[in-house]
């Protein structure tokens, strides 16, 4: 969000959003013709069932453009944490202690 404007700030591979053309910095106006307000958009994408075709209005460079894009169930984040064996002396003290306080 930008002066109260939605932006995209990322665009993840393998996505019907890449695939439609959808870029960083691409302005969302509307989807299947309701303007979309940044506080809404949430609100918005839950009323879209997965493999509904969604018309999204944006502007590239101030160039309006509408993209057809699949609806697709939110991916779930997943992070993995690892030991490093060769971390500092310090950083695995900080973390054994951190560790015994939890």
């Amino acid at each position: 969000v930008r002066e109260g404007r939605l932006f995209v700030t990322e665009v993840r591979r393998g996505t019907p959003a890449l695939d439609a053309g959808l870029n960083v910095d691409d302005e969302i106006l509307a989807i299947n013709g309701f303007r979309v307000a940044p506080s809404a958009l949430d609100d918005r994408l839950a009323r879209y069932r997965p493999g509904t075709k969604l018309e999204v209005l944006m502007s590239r460079r101030e160039k309006l453009e509408t993209l057809s894009i699949t609806a697709t169930a939110k991916p779930r984040e997943s992070w993995k944490l690892e030991v490093d064996p060769a971390a500092p002396e310090m950083t695995k003290a900080r973390r054994a202690a951190w560790l015994r306080s939890h």
